[in-house]
C-alpha cells in the first residue's frame, strides 16, 4: 500500500505558498518531505490529507487526479503545475499556488480514490 496525498508548504527561496498532489510508497507523509525541509528548500508543511491506496494502481490515480484537476482549474500548457520556476527542485515538481478552493477540490478527490485508514 503507498498513499496519496495533498500537502501545502512554502518554497524558501521565493517565499512562494504552493500545494502538491502526489504518492509516497513511504507510511508518513512527513518522512517523505524531511530531507526538503532539512535543507531548508520547503518551510511550514502542512498535510492536508493522505489516503491509503494499492500500490499497483497508486501512480495511475495521482494521474487521475493531476487530470482532473487541470481539467477543472487549468494548468500550464495542460500540465498540471500552473506556475514556472526559474530553479529547479529536486524531488518536487508538479506543484500549483496555493488556491484554498483547488486544495479542497483535490482532498475531496483523494477521500474518494483510498481509505484514511489501513
Amino acid at each position: 500500500m503507498g498513499k496519496l496525498y495533498v500537502v501545502v508548504f512554502t518554497i524558501v527561496s521565493n517565499n512562494t505558498k504552493v500545494w502538491k498532489l502526489g504518492y509516497t510508497r513511504k507510511t508518513d507523509v512527513y518522512k517523505r518531505f524531511q530531507k526538503e525541509i532539512d535543507a531548508g528548500v520547503i518551510k511550514d508543511l502542512k498535510i492536508w490529507v493522505s489516503v491509503w491506496v494499492k500500490d499497483s494502481i497508486l501512480e495511475l490515480e495521482e494521474d487521475n487526479c493531476h487530470k482532473e484537476i487541470v481539467k477543472t482549474f487549468g494548468g500550464y500548457k495542460g500540465k498540471f503545475h500552473n506556475f514556472w520556476l526559474k530553479e529547479m527542485i529536486n524531488g518536487l515538481t508538479e506543484m500549483r499556488l496555493f488556491n484554498y478552493k483547488e486544495c479542497q477540490y483535490a482532498l475531496n478527490l483523494l477521500e474518494q480514490k483510498g481509505s484514511r485508514y489501513k
